[in-house]
């Protein structure tokens, strides 16, 4: 009977319960900052991807089309980059030409790893499409 109840009361002990709370506690904090400094990775790569696919639009509204050197022309800030560009009516189908005020698109997409403690990571994809009207007149 003694030995039962000393190990009830050691189960009882509360001596050491507060480092251990301390230690679960600091390691879950660890892992919420990195996946924290994760996400905010991903939210600058974000803009940094909005800005791009603008100067895509923008050089694909100049010209009234979709260069075939278009990434040459705008480098991509990383090359993990796809980039995608297309129209919704062509004036020109041989030539690849949007009448004045037809709209042409561009969509950048970026596929990449959000990581986590102990080489965990989640992989995630973001996409940024936006749309121009063509400012070019084709006769």
């Amino acid at each position: 009977m003694e030995k039962k109840e000393r190990k009830i009361s050691l189960l009882r002990e509360k001596r050491g319960e507060g480092y251990v709370d301390i230690c679960i506690g600091a390691l879950v904090f660890a892992a919420l900052a990195v996946f924290a400094l994760g996400l905010f990775a991903f939210l600058g790569e974000r803009t940094a991807m909005d800005a791009y696919a603008d100067r895509l639009a923008e050089v694909c509204a100049f010209e009234g089309r979709v260069p075939s050197d278009l990434t040459e022309r705008v480098p991509p800030p990383k090359e993990s980059y796809e980039v995608d560009a297309g129209a919704d009516d062509y004036f020109d189908e041989a030539a690849g030409t949007v009448q004045l005020g037809e709209t042409l698109w561009v969509r950048v997409t970026y596929t990449g790893r959000l990581e986590g403690v102990f080489g965990f990571g989640i992989p995630v994809t973001v996409s940024v499409e936006r749309k121009a009207l063509s400012e070019r007149y084709w006769k």
